[in-house]
């Protein structure tokens, strides 16, 4: 917190949730990055067509479907078998996906998804194919569970983010002459005020959490009853704390 304006009978400190501003801000875009990626450039569906023209050739064209981008069209000449390639992330979680092992290149037949046994199908039918002598394979797949759940992800991130970009301004203003002190939390979402009389307070105080990197604290109002009231619901550092707790003091003190 910052004084804003001070004389003998008023004390008037500001709190600016900066930091979550920052937080919030970074969670919306990569919100909106993650939506402009989910919808330009990950496939929600694709489609494998082969021909056999004769024993020894194979001709396929794998199409993607995307939510708002033109259909993907790629060539694949003789195609020499299909895997499923399973990566594990740092949790845990494994993702799963088919790649076509073509005569030059690899092709991924769709992104990752959750399902082994779906792309486990998809690339024992496309094996068959291949070792066989059948003379067309059509086949396609889709990952709409997986696409949704990435949707509510992104829309989840999209939202918490603006919950932190919109975390009010606190002012907090001591009032000697009025014997009064006023706390005003206002913000696009919310706008509060609290009033309590100076002679219910008891004390200021630091009140600390203890995070996954050490401690945060933030100054609160002891009232006589024990209750304890935020100025302000942010946690910051020690010294922010201690300077707006001293500053508080030393007004209350004088006169």
């Amino acid at each position: 917190m910052r004084i804003v304006a001070q004389t003998s009978s008023k004390l008037a400190m500001k709190h600016l949730p900066i930091a979550h501003w920052w937080q919030g801000g970074l969670l919306l875009t990569l919100g909106f990055v993650g939506i402009i990626y989910g919808i330009f450039y990950t496939p929600v569906s694709a489609s494998l067509k082969c021909d056999r023209p004769s024993p020894s050739q194979i001709n396929c064209e794998l199409r993607r479907f995307y939510v708002l981008r033109n259909m993907e069209k790629l060539r694949i000449f003789d195609p020499q078998q299909a895997n499923v390639i399973t990566t594990t992330g740092s949790k845990g979680y494994k993702q799963h996906k088919v790649v076509i092992v073509g005569a030059i290149k690899e092709f991924e037949f769709l992104p990752s998804s959750s399902s082994y046994r779906n792309n486990q199908q998809v690339a024992s039918q496309i094996n068959n194919f291949i070792y066989s002598q059948q003379q067309s394979l059509f086949l396609s797949q889709h990952q709409w569970y997986d696409y949704s759940f990435f949707v509510f992800m992104i829309i989840a991130l999209v939202g918490f983010g603006i919950f932190l970009v919109t975390t009010p301004i606190v002012d907090c203003t001591f009032y000697k002459s009025l014997n009064q002190v006023i706390i005003e939390r206002k913000g696009l979402r919310t706008r509060q005020i609290i009033e309590y009389p100076l002679v219910n307070i008891s004390r200021i105080d630091i009140q600390e959490k203890r995070v996954r990197y050490g401690k945060v604290y933030r100054p609160v109002l002891i009232l006589i009853s024990l209750e304890q009231v935020p100025i302000h619901k942010d946690y910051t550092n020690e010294k922010n704390s201690q300077n707006s707790i001293y500053s508080i003091r030393s007004f209350l003190a004088q006169g």
